[in-house]
């Protein structure tokens, strides 16, 4: 039985029309094969860059924690890694001698910064502080106005302006991971 099937199916019995839809069947069989081995490849590289921008994403982040771990302890005079109210007035203080032409009502106060109001900023207050004036200024920029403390923002920019690059890289790498979600959809749809 399995010997005239297989009979049956052999190109020979089938004519030269027959051979030659078959031998164009196997000729797209091997085009879409080479069409898979380059989709592969580019999924391959998509994915070697992405591991490369998620290495560059941590190295920024960490460099970015880094340098707000150290611009906190600048306040902390007495290396408890907290800032009491004395150390962030003479922090300001110093702060504004070095920069006389900014108006002591733009600066930040240790109440902005003291989230929880028991009286001591800790590392992660600072760091919300940061974030939600990056936010604010975000917001003003695409606003094109000032946020609701008016210039505030203008003073403390510089605490807060090295966590912009870490945005960066989260926007290129979800940028990435998009393409690459959009590519592997259209490589099975296509199947």
């Amino acid at each position: 039985g399995g010997g005239l099937l297989a009979g049956a199916m052999s190109p020979a019995l089938f004519g030269s029309k027959s051979k030659k839809k078959i031998d164009q069947l196997y000729k797209v069989i091997s085009m879409k094969n080479v069409e898979i081995q380059k989709l592969n490849t580019m999924v391959y590289e998509y994915e070697y860059q992405n591991q490369e921008l998620k290495q560059a994403l941590y190295e920024s982040e960490q460099e970015a924690l880094q340098r707000d771990y150290e611009e906190f302890k600048q306040p902390d005079a007495n290396g408890d890694d907290v800032i009491s109210r004395n150390e962030f007035s003479a922090y300001i203080r110093n702060y504004m001698k070095a920069y006389p032409h900014i108006p002591p009502e733009e600066y930040p106060t240790f109440d902005d910064f003291d989230m929880n109001r028991d009286g001591l900023v800790t590392f992660q207050e600072w760091q919300e502080y940061l974030y939600q004036q990056q936010l604010a200024e975000q917001q003003q920029q695409k606003a094109g106005g000032y946020d609701a403390r008016g210039q505030k923002a203008t003073a403390s920019a510089n605490l807060y302006d090295q966590t912009a690059q870490a945005q960066n890289f989260q926007a290129l790498y979800d940028q990435l991971q998009q393409q690459l979600k959009q590519q592997q959809g259209g490589q099975y749809r296509r199947s």
